[in-house]
């Protein structure tokens, strides 16, 4: 059976995504993961160190956006997806004291809690 259209878009994605950003992401401590592709528009969400991050959006723009569109002919626009990462989550959770989400770990990135006693108020 051959494989979807859609399909083997994402799988010419990925693979650039692998080749061309993810190492330059990564060298960052942060990473890319797509969301979904629907009618020319590739969903991405920046993750990481790279999530929230003041140069995302030129990250987004020079480096995911400018590969993807000039090497996949089939994707006409990157759409970044808002919202906090699951890391960044996790490590709001572990500055608050708080347990982790149902079905997660602790994140190993996530700072080591500082108890707040002895400071002046």
């Amino acid at each position: 059976m051959p494989q979807p259209v859609g399909d083997l878009v994402l799988d010419r994605v990925e693979a650039l995504l692998d080749q061309r950003v993810r190492p330059l992401l990564r060298s960052h401590g942060g990473a890319i993961s797509v969301v979904g592709f629907d009618q020319g528009v590739l969903s991405v969400r920046l993750r990481g160190e790279c999530a929230g991050c003041p140069a995302a959006d030129l990250s987004m723009r020079y480096l995911v956006r400018d590969e993807l569109l000039s090497a996949v002919a089939e994707v006409r626009q990157v759409a970044l997806e808002g919202g906090v990462s699951d890391e960044l989550i996790d490590q709001a959770r572990a500055l608050l004291h708080l347990a982790p989400r149902p079905g997660r770990t602790t994140c190993p990135t996530a700072p080591t809690p500082v108890p707040l006693t002895g400071l002046a108020a």
